[in-house]
């Protein structure tokens, strides 16, 4: 798109380096700035769930949500495609979806044009000096062309802009384009309800090992099983329900005898492991061999939502009297009401 072009997009733009000029103010800044915030804010929200901070469109500015939670919003490629297409939208037409529907844009001070591609990209990083005590991002306020330090040192104006009808952006579809984008945003970026919760028992039968021995020395054959309890919380945003794990305990591997007989100590024995994790979990624990033995292995972060190998055995007497191996979903518990809408 030709600067020309771009030009057409905007209508009535105030005369720049003029003693009558008009600009943007200060509120409307404000304004489009949250509104394209918001936006952001919703589609991490979507793409990453609740424990990701969303990126902010004016650096020195934090996201309204915690910047300490554990994932990162660049990890999702949908936050990194909505970040392209503000630089796009902002570099070929001057405005964003916040600034389209509030009506301003970022313009050349000589051309009234907007400020191109490499001017939007490098505007952030300048914009660390507006960040300093934010006392740029006050300058608007009292500068007389209403400038952060950005806008002076590249040479950039924002003021108003009428939606001019016509050219191939322009016009009242655009502005209602940018009015449902930014709604939505809004509406995903703030939590109308949470929908409850609920527990669920992962429960694996655990299959012998092949060769294991059937019968015992105590004359009792083994019954094997692995559970695991997961609490999901549902958040509700707008449309959108989203089903998040808020606690998961241990796997828990239990034996127990299939028939009551005095019999020696046992000890069950358990291990874990998991692709990308080099030291295996082992635990034990030791039973009088007449009731349950349970024995749990902690589930490592970084497999939380992949799968595990448990293998367990028990020894009695120093002989191995049962034995079991068994691949685990970990996220294989989730259970999701039929009416909600799931979020991937």
């Amino acid at each position: 798109m030709t600067q020309g072009g771009a030009a057409a997009v905007l209508e009535e733009v105030a005369p720049v380096e003029d003693g009558r000029a008009s600009y943007a103010t200060w509120g409307q800044r404000v304004l489009a700035t949250v509104l394209d915030g918001a936006v952001l804010s919703g589609v991490t929200w979507l793409a990453l769930g609740p424990d990701a901070a969303p990126p902010t469109w004016w650096p020195g500015l934090p996201p309204s949500t915690a910047v300490d939670l554990p994932l990162a919003w660049t990890s999702s490629p949908w936050v990194w495609l909505l970040l392209a297409v503000y630089v796009l939208l902002q570099g070929l037409t001057g405005q964003t979806p916040g600034r389209r529907l509030v009506g301003i844009a970022v313009v050349d001070r000589v051309t009234g044009t907007p400020a191109g591609l490499l001017r939007t990209l490098v505007r952030p990083v300048v914009h660390l000096l507006d960040a300093i005590l934010l006392v740029g991002y006050a300058r608007p306020l009292w500068d007389g062309r209403r400038r952060t330090f950005a806008d002076q040192v590249l040479g950039t104006l924002v003021v108003p802009a009428v939606p001019a009808g016509r050219g191939p952006l322009g016009g009242r579809a655009v502005t209602a384009v940018a009015t449902v984008v930014c709604v939505l945003g809004l509406g995903a970026s703030f939590t109308s309800s949470q929908a409850g919760g609920s527990a669920q028992t992962l429960r694996v039968a655990c299959a012998p090992v092949d060769g294991a021995p059937v019968t015992p020395v105590g004359g009792l054959t083994w019954s094997g099983e692995i559970t695991r309890d997961v609490t999901w919380g549902y958040e509700r945003r707008l449309f959108w329900t989203r089903h998040e794990r808020t606690d998961a305990g241990p796997l828990t591997v239990r034996w127990w005898p299939l028939a009551e007989a005095g019999t020696p100590q046992v000890t069950a024995a358990a291990t874990l492991r998991a692709p990308g994790i080099a030291d295996e979990r082992q635990a034990e624990q030791v039973g009088d061999g007449a009731g349950e033995v349970a024995v749990e292995l902690p589930v490592p972060a970084d497999v939380e939502d992949g799968t595990v190998v448990v293998t367990s055995e028990v020894v009695e007497a120093g002989q191995v009297v049962a034995a079991c191996s068994q691949v685990v979903d970990l996220d294989g518990s989730r259970d999701v009401p039929e009416d909600a809408t799931r979020v991937p």
